[in-house]
């Protein structure tokens, strides 16, 4: 039988390779900036908005964040950022590119002046797209920014700026801040609606990893209005006692922040990662084990967990007559880890586990003498014996 040969109806050449403009690629394949074009990744543009309120947050510039859902699939995110006002209200951008300040954080595929900061190098976003790849996937997004009594106004159309920028003066001063509203272009997204859990578990995951903010979050949609405000001053603890409300504790909650010193993998310089854990066994059964980077969740762990596993298998075996596994020492655990790093290595482009190999090392670091402490030791002992106990109870 012979085979019918398929020919290209034109023949391939460099003159059909398609060079397309940043904000282009990211309207034409939006899965490679959000991992899709479904909920999730409509719910994602109100994180990058937030990852980029976070951003100031670790300069310790920004302590209020406002979140509001409105009719039409607009959501509005507003902070009182101080450093990007401060940047906007300079012209130095403006003369050496002919481009204003605000359209390049919005509308220019490029970094930020501050970007050399450590603390901006901490990045807090799913994917970390950057606003200017939110612009895009947006049928419409306006910007304001105030600082002291100017205000500037943007208008953007996918991604494009529309219309003319507004500055204008008022007649007194007003907290510095940025307020973004965006509606997203469902020419590219599923169409669905804004879901106030799932935003709500966002905005409360960030005030327990960050307790100097507080998220303000209002559902202003006809017939589904509520707001709350989310403030958590005892950050990843309060996670762990709430996680733990119902349950019989086993000692006293064990907490630490660290900071600990690596050398750069660029240069002579060095850099600090902050591993943060806050841990409680209770009379539970199961094992609520949460892990973050830069305020992501890695749902498949990754070298932060890894050290966690390692430092308390060594510590509970070293007391246990027999080897207990991992299932055995962690029955009973509550625990939150996050770490901050100011250059993550993860396994995807979704953040789905962390890679580093000198994470593993800092968090053992901080959990050996967590655990070991003079202060401590009698609750520990205590502890283990517990432990051991459900685990004779558990072998009957």
């Amino acid at each position: 039988m012979s085979k019918k040969r398929h020919k290209l109806e034109t023949e391939y050449d460099a003159n059909r390779i398609m060079k397309l403009e940043p904000r282009m690629h990211a309207r034409k394949r939006p899965d490679l900036y959000l991992g899709g074009v479904g909920v999730e990744a409509l719910h994602h543009l109100v994180d990058e908005l937030l990852d980029s309120a976070i951003l100031s947050v670790l300069v310790g510039k920004c302590d209020s964040i406002d979140v509001r859902l409105r009719n039409d699939n607009e959501v509005t995110v507003s902070d009182n950022d101080s450093l990007v006002p401060k940047w906007v209200s300079s012209s130095d951008y403006f003369e050496r590119t002919g481009k204003h300040s605000i359209d390049w954080i919005f509308a220019v595929f490029a970094g930020l002046p501050f970007e050399r900061h450590y603390e901006f190098n901490i990045s807090g976003s799913w994917h970390g797209i950057g606003l200017n790849s939110v612009n895009s996937l947006t049928s419409k997004l306006s910007a304001i920014i105030s600082r002291q009594n100017e205000v500037w106004k943007r208008t953007y159309r996918e991604g494009v700026p529309h219309g003319a920028l507004q500055h204008y003066t008022l007649n007194q001063a007003q907290p510095d801040g940025v307020s973004i509203t965006f509606q997203p272009d469902f020419t590219i997204f599923e169409p669905n609606d804004f879901d106030y859990v799932w935003i709500h578990d966002r905005c409360q995951t960030l005030a327990y990893l960050f307790p100097q903010i507080t998220i303000s979050l209002a559902d202003e949609r006809d017939g589904q209005e509520q707001a709350e405000v989310l403030h958590y001053p005892d950050g990843i603890r309060a996670m762990v006692r709430d996680r733990t409300q119902g349950q019989i504790p086993r000692h006293e909650m064990l907490y630490t922040r660290e900071i600990v010193t690596y050398p750069s993998r660029y240069g002579d310089a060095t850099y600090d990662v902050i591993v943060e854990i806050a841990l409680q066994y209770t009379d539970a059964d199961t094992i609520d084990l949460h892990g973050y980077v830069n305020s992501v969740e890695t749902p498949d762990g990754g070298t932060h967990i890894e050290g966690l596993h390692h430092a308390l298998m060594g510590y509970i075996n070293g007391a246990s007559p027999n080897p207990l596994s991992w299932a055995q020492v962690a029955r009973g655990l509550t625990a939150v880890i996050h770490i901050l790093h100011p250059d993550p290595q993860f396994e995807s482009n979704s953040s789905i586990k962390l890679l580093n190999p000198e994470t593993f090392r800092a968090v053992e670091s901080v959990m050996y003498p967590l655990l070991t402490s003079a202060n401590l030791r009698g609750l520990n002992d205590c502890l283990i014996a517990s432990i051991l106990k459900l685990m004779e109870l558990s072998q009957q």
